[in-house]
């Protein structure tokens, strides 16, 4: 017969069984549990343009223009963390992508949506808006004393995590895609989750 072994190095974990006779039977099985999957929006089931990484507005723009001159079909233009401020999520590198608004409406002319990245890891610094309302709320996930915040190195260096299991975090943490928090942003501007499991560069296991 089948065999399958589960191990965990520390804790428990939890494991569910969908025994549905035939595969819709085990997507509804599923979905009961963490809820039907939404609808993509229809320019996401398209030709997706990325690379580590764009330079700047006009690389963007050379890019698209290429795909324009080739007739390739294309629906989206990513960019990755070097498009912000010192690897500082919401925002734009001020002397690349001075014009963020201008470079995504000249995109958007084309059909198409330019996607940026967003990491759950927040960089540590005074400066930066997310971080001290992030400090200020409480909103990072706690070290083993419960009461200092976690702090490890990713991307930005040293960084925290937001707590996501926290209501009220989660909620803050939504706000800062709207159009007035996210300055650049336009109706044509999406995001991308990165890294959605907590990597820490410097934890036990490196």
């Amino acid at each position: 017969g089948w065999n399958a072994e589960w191990s965990s190095i520390t804790g428990y974990h939890d494991v569910f069984f969908f025994p549905g006779k035939t595969p819709i039977e085990v997507h509804h099985q599923h979905a009961s549990v963490v809820g039907p999957t939404l609808m993509p929006p229809q320019f996401a089931l398209g030709y997706h343009q990325c690379r580590w990484n764009y330079r700047s507005e006009a690389d963007m723009l050379e890019v698209n223009d290429n795909f324009n001159s080739h007739n390739i079909p294309m629906d989206v233009l990513w960019l990755d963390i070097e498009h912000t401020d010192g690897k500082r999520y919401f925002t734009w590198d001020k002397h690349n992508f001075a014009n963020p608004k201008k470079m995504i409406d000249r995109i958007a002319a084309d059909g198409r949506q330019v996607v940026t990245i967003t990491d759950p890891h927040i960089k540590r610094d005074d400066n930066y808006h997310v971080h001290s309302e992030a400090t200020a709320k409480g909103f990072y996930v706690k070290d083993s004393s419960g009461s200092r915040d976690y702090e490890g190195h990713c991307w930005p260096g040293q960084s925290s995590w937001v707590d996501y299991l926290n209501e009220d975090a989660r909620e803050w943490y939504a706000t800062l895609f709207k159009y007035d928090r996210y300055h650049g942003s336009t109706p044509n501007l999406y995001t991308w989750i990165d890294m959605n499991e907590p990597s820490v560069f410097n934890s036990p296991e490196v």
